[in-house]
């Protein structure tokens, strides 16, 4: 593997290996206490993770990059709308894994049927590149809401560690950097979106096993 590749490859790898561990333990906090919204967390994180290895994918084998990366957007992207998913429709009073699977997939729809219909060239999906940077606005979307929902439930006692909540911005963060770097190609924005993602995936676990071993 080329030297200037392998770093890349790597840190996808071992961030979709910290999304996985994070699926985990989050679904082990589910089995011990119940509590339905916490499945849909599990889930979010392991198309985070897919998303990863797409990527990695796209790193190690370029003759399947153009569909791989088109993956990679759309489990990203799905990912973060079932965890979105999950923060809404608890606030709203409904959870359940079927409503957040039903919620997230007809955001994924909506999105698709915009990149169609409205994005040119009109009927067929657009360029990868305004594809990606659309899928980097919806994310930071998500990831916003799920930063305010964190943020509302820090109010109530023991309903959500300062950790995870800041786990998320460093995610939020680096999708911004995400986003300047597919407007830019700016090594910089590349390097800080990757840090970023590893800085936020590694918080969230740390708390994730802590939660994980009081359960």
């Amino acid at each position: 593997m080329d030297f200037e590749i392998a770093p890349l490859f790597f840190s996808s790898i071992i961030s979709a290996i910290l999304a996985f561990s994070i699926a985990y333990l989050m679904f082990k906090s589910y089995r011990v206490t119940q509590r339905e919204y916490l499945l849909g967390l599990p889930i979010g994180f392991s198309f985070l993770a897919l998303s990863l290895l797409f990527f990695a994918a796209s790193v190690a084998a370029p003759a399947v990059k153009d569909i791989v990366r088109w993956l990679e957007l759309f489990s990203a992207t799905y990912g973060f709308a079932f965890i979105g998913g999950t923060y809404f429709l608890r606030r709203r009073g409904t959870t359940g894994p079927l409503s957040s699977w039903l919620f997230s997939l007809a955001v994924l729809g909506i999105v698709i049927v915009i990149l169609v219909e409205v994005v040119p060239p009109i009927g067929a999906l657009p360029a990868y590149s305004v594809a990606d940077q659309i899928f980097r606005i919806i994310n930071l979307g998500f990831l916003s809401y799920i930063i305010f929902s964190l943020n509302q439930s820090q109010r109530a006692p023991h309903e959500v560690n300062f950790f995870v909540l800041t786990g998320f911005i460093f995610l939020a963060f680096g999708q911004y950097s995400l986003l300047l770097w597919s407007l830019d190609q700016g090594f910089w924005s590349f390097v800080l979106a990757n840090l970023l993602r590893l800085a936020g995936l590694v918080v969230i676990l740390i708390e994730a096993a802590t939660g994980s071993r009081r359960g």
